[in-house]
């Protein structure tokens, strides 16, 4: 048997940017128009691919190729030198997911229909998107849970109340009304005592 692989440490600014192309891809489409926020989102790519520590520009320009065609050889070069030089002066300090997901304008929408684990939806407040967060949990939880019991062969919980309801109120199963069925009993249960003969 192969040994099973590992897999490679969690790097977060590698996460993050598949968080930033996924909510471009979501926003605009496969290409970015040519305009001033798509040239801003075009920076905020470098500066991530500048720390990552890889051949930033090659991977910069295989990007830009499909998504941001407008993107010349020497937007790529200026993108990639002021986000390095950038890293150079401050070390490899990146913006936190507040401060980011204001600057993008990220919506709590947007955050949920990506999938973004590592930026923060701007219009609600620490607290708000905690509870958020939590209440989602929550949820996730409750239906690991009923998926579980249903593996196991717990019936569901309104199946069981349905089948309790029947059992206790027979003339739900027998289709008939409540007075009917007690009428019914009454008659079933008069039973004519045979007549005593003299002794």
């Amino acid at each position: 048997m192969s040994p099973k692989s590992k897999r490679p440490p969690f790097n977060r600014n590698c996460k993050r940017l598949r968080d930033l192309k996924r909510l471009f891809l979501h926003r605009h489409g496969p290409t970015l128009p040519n305009d001033e926020e798509s040239r801003y989102y075009f920076r905020l790519l470098a500066h991530h691919q500048v720390r990552l520590h890889g051949n930033a520009r090659e991977k910069l320009n295989r990007w830009a190729e499909v998504a941001a065609p407008w993107a010349t050889s020497a937007d790529i070069d200026a993108a990639v030198a002021k986000a390095s030089a950038e890293m150079a002066a401050v070390g490899p300090v990146g913006w936190s997911d507040a401060d980011l997901g204001e600057r993008i304008g990220l919506t709590y929408i947007e955050r949920e229909a990506c999938a973004i684990t590592t930026i923060a939806p701007c219009e609600l407040t620490r607290a708000e998107f905690q509870e958020r967060q939590r209440e989602k949990r929550r949820k996730r939880n409750a239906a690991r849970m009923r998926e579980k019991r249903r593996k196991d062969g717990v019936r569901p919980r309104e199946l069981y109340l349905a089948t309790a309801r029947e059992a206790q109120k027979p003339w739900f199963a027998m289709g008939i009304s409540r007075a009917t069925w007690y009428n019914r009993q009454k008659r079933a249960a008069k039973v004519v005592a045979p007549s005593k003969g003299r002794p």
